[in-house]
């Protein structure tokens, strides 16, 4: 059974669970056969197999030539558990016949039989592998960094990769469970040089890049867009729990340059794969790539200082702070003679920043305690003044979902900003002989004011990372959730659908 996605954010709180990489990228294998299962029925996939071979008869001998025409039907992929690169692909024998040649007396002989309908499964097991670089001239295989080529436009086709013999293999099994095989592949000469034929074939006729699964690319998709691929790993995933099967994609970004071990994984604790119930891909954007190159270079920008980023069981928190002193009135004679003023630090009143479950807030909150004095009449006996105490609560907040735009573009967005308009005051008047507490209250208010300093966040645009440089084929596409896109346990992990 499936982890519920609960149960995943779960147990992604406070984890680096991508090992260092940008983003990682996980597909459903039952869609990537969908993926296939389009391109067959598009005439891009084989569905003949013609080819010819040698074997010698158990009964009489002779060395039988075979000429094989037959139908075969869609690709079924299936991951294998405990390998990292290596797939099942069944393709079941539809109809065809062989044709059998012999020598018999010096005479040439000859029969034609058809195929068992339905009866017979081809299997072949395929490597998976990453075919790039220019005009396609390099072969990388899983836990293997591809490296795109910088300046110029560039791509990788993980495709299932039929040129390499080493690791390629091809049998044939029945398609019903329980049954033997029928003939001729009851004949085990014949199935042994059936399966070599089957597998040289595919490696000499087929082209492994129509057999692509998944593509991604580092073109730019527009000049404002953040996120360009650098280099990449793939992976293939089997939950030994739940039995999910993914292929994982991790990359390096351009922006981030934060490369990972090539023998990453993705590490949530319990979770063994980044997709839940009721998802058939999803996307996993660390931390680290969300706080330097969106958070960070956003807040530098503005005057707010010695951003650090807070240790926190879930999500991203962030404080940022002024670093700069404001001096607040505190009383003053009538006559203007001996001013009382404190010299106030701002920098311990920090930005909190959070973006968790859905949401990014940012606050800045300062308590403090005004106590003035007034002096109102000096005379030769003495001064009449008022003195009293004030507890001022200064709250600058707001709040916003991370959700997608609403201008028809379906890119996914957060913006959120603050100026000194959106800072709101309470007052606790601790005690107060008089009238002037109000106007070293609105005094000081004022200060707190104009020492504020604006600042705006804001990312946009993932679902372009999404539609733009991870390619399927034809009307295939990653389709990101719009009800309830983002979730930041503290990598921020997108759900959605590959869809036609």
């Amino acid at each position: 059974m499936d982890m519920d996605k609960d149960t995943l954010i779960s147990d992604m709180l406070g984890k680096d669970t991508i090992e260092k990489w940008d983003v990682m990228t996980s597909f459903d294998q039952a869609k990537l056969n969908e993926v296939l299962s389009q391109k067959y029925k598009d005439n891009i996939l084989v569905s003949t197999v013609k080819c010819t071979f040698q074997y010698s008869d158990l009964l009489y001998g002779e060395n039988i030539s075979v000429d094989i025409d037959m139908k075969i039907n869609e690709p079924v992929m299936e991951f294998i558990q405990g390998s990292e690169s290596m797939c099942k692909l069944s393709m079941t024998i539809m109809s065809g016949e062989y044709r059998l040649s012999w020598t018999e007396d010096g005479e040439s002989m000859t029969r034609k039989k058809k195929f068992p309908e339905g009866q017979v499964t081809l299997v072949c097991n395929v490597p998976i592998a990453a075919i790039h670089g220019s005009q396609n001239s390099q072969v990388s295989g899983s836990n293997t960094v591809i490296n795109f080529m910088p300046e110029e436009k560039d791509s990788a086709n993980f495709v299932l990769h039929f040129q390499n013999s080493d690791l390629m293999s091809s049998a044939v099994e029945a398609a019903g469970k329980g049954q033997g095989l029928p003939a001729p592949f009851s004949d085990p000469g014949f199935l042994n040089s059936f399966s070599t034929s089957i597998k040289g074939f595919f490696h000499d006729k087929v082209s492994s890049i129509d057999y692509t699964l998944t593509e991604i690319t580092n073109e730019e998709v527009k000049p404002t867009f953040k996120l360009t691929p650098k280099s990449c790993i793939f992976k293939t995933n089997v939950d030994p729990d739940t039995k999910r099967k993914t292929l994982d994609i991790f990359i390096e970004t351009e922006q981030n340059q934060s490369r990972g071990s090539e023998k990453a994984y993705f590490n949530a604790g319990g979770a063994k794969t980044a997709l839940p119930e009721g998802y058939s891909a999803s996307m996993v954007l660390s931390k680290n790539l969300l706080w330097n190159s969106y958070l960070e270079p956003q807040l530098e920008a503005t005057q707010w200082k010695s951003i650090t980023e807070e240790t926190a069981t879930e999500g991203v928190h962030i404080s940022a702070k002024i670093d700069e002193k404001i001096t607040v009135y505190k009383g003053e004679s009538s006559w203007g003679f001996r001013p009382f003023e404190e010299e106030l630090d701002l920098s311990q009143f920090p930005l909190k920043i959070v973006i968790n479950k859905g949401k990014i807030s940012m606050k800045w909150e300062i308590k403090y305690s005004l106590e003035y004095f007034h002096v109102w009449k000096l005379t030769k006996i003495g001064e009449y003044a008022e003195e009293g105490a004030v507890d001022l609560t200064v709250t600058c907040q707001k709040t916003s979902d991370l959700k997608f735009k609403t201008d028809g573009t379906e890119n996914l967005h957060f913006e959120v900003g603050m100026t000194k308009d959106d800072i709101t005051f309470e007052k606790k008047i601790i005690r107060s002989r008089g009238e002037y507490a109000q106007k070293y209250i609105d005094k000081a208010m004022e200060q707190f004011k104009n020492a504020f300093k604006p600042v705006n966040l804001k990312m946009d645009d993932l679902n372009v990372f999404a539609l733009g440089n991870l390619l399927f084929h034809g009307a295939h596409k990653f389709k990101i959730d719009t009800i309830n896109p983002f979730y930041v346990p503290r990598d921020l992990i997108l759900f959605g659908q590959l869809e036609q």
